[in-house]
């Protein structure tokens, strides 16, 4: 495959941006050439050279989805660099980065000895010519010791001395460079409207251009007749109420709830609803306008949890965005701290469960209850059982908490931190 700094493209697309080199090695006083494939064309990458500095920086415009730029590997490059490439797409910065070795070579000779013999008696006088070269083959004036020494003794015992090349050149720089946005700290979506005036994250919009089995479930849940100090069971129906609620939701709060334990029916309903999810279409299924046009009291507050595009149940694609997973469960509660708020009833069904139970522990001001959706036949969620155990198990499934200020201790929630970027937890 060849091409130059105007190639365009060649039919290969992947999913993010990309850094190809021909090799893992490149000399000093030479040129390296580097391309950079996009994942569509016209597209502008921050390329940079880096190491234990930044040492240098170009803003690259990609015509077409590939570019191949040079970079003039020098002295301050030894023994090895990192090239990295950003760029912004879908409301994310897509990187990626390369590692390549630039070894001393300028500093190295070569050294040869040949001798006038191949084979010397007792007593016997030879001749020694030992030429020094640089890495070019160019004869190079140098101070050399010679020794002769019995080769056997060499079976035993390497030459103390040793190559004192990985003496002076042996050590890599570290990496000292690290490329942030705003896209980090702040997740940005963009929605579409599609026919029927629904909400989608464009970036899903390609890959679900109809509802779900799942969004079904939840549409008809949220446009249920709850009317009514009790209007029907939280938990008995099995294809309505929570279970309706679909599999990719995160944390619900409900202020002024109160639950009747016994039966696990709602005997009031909340007078504000806080719902968090990973998808934000389904977010706008449930908006406080339908609430009012139905006359049910009180509002829902939808938070989108931007975790980087999502498959069926709300799973993250892959890892890309890892740095936001700890939102899914965090994002409620900090709301919450912000409007003076507190909720009575927590339901956390989706995502990180584990992790929005800790979230929960760790942000309360006063006792709550806590139901957790599919607790019974997942044992991975009873790690939080060494803090608190539930009170109550409805059908073998949804798990019933008590929680109060302080349950979680310092150590319990530094080792298990991991469980705020696994989202089966």
């Amino acid at each position: 495959m060849a091409t130059t700094s105007e190639h365009v493209g060649f039919g290969y697309h992947q999913d993010g941006v990309e850094i190809i080199v021909d090799k893992d090695t490149f000399r000093t006083g030479r040129k390296a050439p580097v391309m950079i494939v996009t994942p569509a064309s016209d597209r502008y990458v921050l390329f940079t050279v880096e190491g234990a500095d930044l040492h240098d920086y170009e803003l690259v415009h990609v015509p077409g989805t590939v570019k191949l730029v040079e970079v003039a590997v020098g002295e301050q490059h030894v023994p090895n660099i990192w090239l990295s490439a950003a760029m912004v797409q879908g409301g994310a910065i897509l990187t990626d980065m390369e590692e390549v070795t630039v070894p001393a070579t300028e500093h190295f000779l070569e050294v040869a000895v040949e001798a006038d013999g191949e084979v010397y008696g007792p007593g016997e006088q030879g001749m020694l010519t030992i030429r020094t070269t640089d890495v070019d083959g160019k004869p190079v004036s140098a101070e050399v010791a010679v020794g002769l020494v019995d080769e056997s003794i060499y079976y035993i015992q390497d030459d103390l001395a040793g190559d004192p090349r990985p003496f002076f050149f042996g050590d890599r720089q570290g990496h000292a460079v690290g490329t942030a946005g705003s896209f980090d700290a702040w997740p940005f979506v963009r929605l579409v409207v599609d026919e029927k005036g629904r909400l989608w994250d464009e970036r899903n919009w390609k890959q679900r251009q109809i509802m779900s089995e799942e969004e079904e479930r939840t549409k008809v849940w949220m446009n249920a007749d709850l009317r009514g100090d009790v209007s029907g069971s939280l938990f008995d129906d099995q294809d309505g109420a929570y279970e309706g609620m679909g599999e990719g939701g995160g944390p619900s709060f409900g202020r002024g709830a109160r639950s009747r334990r016994a039966g696990g029916a709602m005997n009031a309903p909340a007078s504000e609803s806080l719902g968090a999810d990973s998808r934000s279409e389904l977010l706008f299924l449930g908006k406080s306008a339908d609430m009012e046009a139905k006359g049910l009291p009180g509002r829902i507050v939808p938070l989108y949890c931007d975790i980087g595009p999502t498959r069926e149940w709300g799973h993250p694609q892959d890892s890309t965005h890892w740095r936001r997973f700890p939102d899914y469960a965090v994002l409620p509660w900090r709301y919450v701290g912000e409007n003076g708020l507190h909720p009575e009833l927590v339901l956390i069904d989706g995502r990180f469960r584990v992790a929005c139970m800790l979230a929960t522990c760790v942000s309360i001001r006063s006792e709550v209850e806590i139901l957790v959706d599919d607790y019974g036949n997942r044992p991975n969620y009873h790690v939080v059982e060494e803090i608190m155990r539930p009170i109550q198990i409805v059908d073998e499934r949804m798990a019933i908490f008590r929680a109060e200020p302080g349950i979680v201790t310092a150590e319990f929630l530094l080792h298990h931190l991991d469980v705020f970027f696994r989202p089966y937890h």
